[in-house]
């Protein structure tokens, strides 16, 4: 995970790498994980931030903040595509307005496990114009439900 220090670091570094060579190093996909928490304990994920499914809490401090993320995605320079994920990146306080802004400038993805995409988040993302939307699926429902550790939950992410 990018801790809000390494993340300074390395835009540091890449600057003054940047201004060396000439102003010319401009990435054109820019993937994003913008939190840790996750409402699934899937057994062989990596993103390990215990939340239940409520929680649309403050980041934990090594996190970026909504308006973090904000002036990041402020200074990134077009031609460029985005994708966010996380954990679970709609646990994040203001993701909303992170995929809004984000939308209004770049082509964006947001990578989800579909547990919190309601018909209101659903209309929200249609209107900011997010170009995709993807899915964690494992297969069919039985293997999904089994993959995931959490019995039914197909059921919750296909009425959604």
């Amino acid at each position: 995970m990018l801790t809000k220090r390494l993340a300074g670091c390395f835009l540091r570094a890449y600057g003054a790498v940047n201004r060396f060579a000439g102003g010319w190093l401009n990435p054109s996909l820019y993937f994003f994980y913008l939190t840790q928490k996750c409402n699934l304990r899937c057994p062989y994920c990596w993103q390990t931030q215990p939340v239940d499914a409520s929680d649309l809490g403050e980041a934990p401090g090594e996190e970026l903040q909504a308006d973090e993320w904000l002036r990041i995605i402020g200074k990134i320079r077009k031609p460029a595509a985005i994708g966010f994920s996380g954990g679970e990146p709609l646990l994040v306080r203001g993701i909303e307005d992170i995929l809004a802004f984000a939308a209004s400038r770049f082509p964006v993805t947001l990578n989800t496990n579909g547990i919190l995409l309601t018909k209101e988040r659903s209309r929200l993302l249609v209107a900011s114009k997010v170009h995709n939307v993807s899915f964690s699926i494992d297969g069919f429902k039985e293997t999904h439900d089994l993959a995931r550790n959490a019995p039914g939950i197909s059921d919750k992410i296909y009425a959604n």
